[in-house]
């Protein structure tokens, strides 16, 4: 999916302990070279012995510093070593994706700005010029993926659309052979260009690779953008990989009448924790719903804190919402079971969300 930069506190961290690395290694640099001044004023006062491993030490730090300025350039310029959200595959279906959720749960991956099904026609090299923290001028290889539109679910409308994504399969880059069918989730990235991923890296796929999965994707998008008649539930496998287990766990269930949503709308996750589940009447959103969000938690002691939002809609608008955030401990000792160590409870106004075609 969408690749994040590292957080400012991360950066900060990894600029401390690199500049506290350098500090030491000057210290040591420059009491070593006191040693061996005295060493040679006293042994051998020949003061062109003498200068050389004054140059030598000069040299040696001026490399260590540029070294290190590197390093912390690439701390701060980092695209994707630390930032790329493999594995971000809790739900096996692209409902963040579309914006067809609202659950906040760590590992479902985010909101694409475009999402389609094309032909892959070209595949080019190019390079792109970013500026580093500290101004430094770097360029970066990437693929420029040329594909000829065949359904637009989000997004780009024209008969062909480009999209970059990283050089080689090392570098989470999306790989396909020429004039194979792909569906592909893009985010806009720098310099305005849209951006996807392999497909252990965000949902985009193609035909060829796994079929079975394809079609799944493109049978979900279709039902709900087309707002297609029927009882739907879909399923995803308990792994995250490809090959390795069936698809024997729900992952959502929704009801499709008249053209208009009806009845149950219920997501699950890999864990088969529930998600979000509400009613729909008519195509609108009614009764109390439930939204539920697993994340790390801002509390020092806690491993994961859980956000349960209630919302009551009225014909299809919000009416008031509750909200129970609990933080939560990990308790090693059988049997294994999370401990609450802080609840807390806030009212909130909040914005009506819906499916949008």
């Amino acid at each position: 999916m969408n690749k994040k930069p590292l957080p400012e506190t991360v950066r900060a961290f990894f600029v401390i302990i690199l500049v506290v690395c350098w500090k030491l290694v000057m210290f040591v640099g420059r009491k070593q070279l006191c040693m061996y001044k005295n060493a040679f004023r006293i042994v051998n006062p020949n003061r062109l012995i003498y200068a050389i491993n004054l140059r030598i030490y000069f040299v040696c730090g001026q490399v260590i510093k540029i070294i290190t300025i590197n390093i912390i350039t690439l701390v701060f310029s980092a695209k994707l070593a630390f930032a790329c959200s493999c594995s971000m595959g809790l739900i096996d279906l692209p409902i963040k994706e579309m914006g067809w959720t609202q659950t906040e749960t760590s590992g479902i991956s985010s909101i694409s700005d475009v999402i389609f099904t094309g032909i892959l026609l070209d595949a080019q090299v190019v390079e792109e010029t970013y500026q580093s923290f500290f101004l430094y001028e770097t360029k970066e290889k990437k693929y420029e993926l040329k594909f000829k539109l065949i359904k637009s679910y989000k997004g780009g409308k024209s008969d062909t659309i480009k999209i970059r994504t990283n050089y080689g399969s090392d570098a989470c880059g999306f790989g396909a052979k020429l004039n194979t069918e792909c569906l592909i989730f893009g985010a806009k990235g720098r310099g305005g260009y849209f951006y996807t991923y392999s497909s252990e890296c965000c949902k985009s796929i193609s035909k060829e690779e796994d079929e079975i999965k394809y079609n799944k994707y493109v049978r979900f998008l279709e039902s709900l953008t087309n707002m297609i008649d029927g009882e739907y539930i879909f399923y995803q496998s308990r792994g995250y990989w490809l090959g390795g287990f069936s698809d024997t766990l729900e992952a959502i269930r929704y009801n499709i009448k008249n053209g208009k949503l009806e009845g149950t709308w219920q997501i699950k996750d890999r864990n088969e924790r529930i998600l979000e589940r509400g009613e729909y009447k008519n195509g609108q959103k009614t009764g109390t719903w439930e939204v539920i969000s697993y994340t790390e938690s801002d509390w020092k002691d806690a491993d994961v804190q859980i956000k349960i939002e209630k919302i009551l809609y009225q014909n299809g608008l919000p009416k008031k919402s509750y909200i129970t955030v609990e933080d939560k401990v990990f308790v090693g000792d059988k049997p294994f079971h999370y401990q609450l160590i802080r609840k807390q409870k806030i009212k909130k106004k909040y914005k009506h969300f819906d499916i949008k075609k």
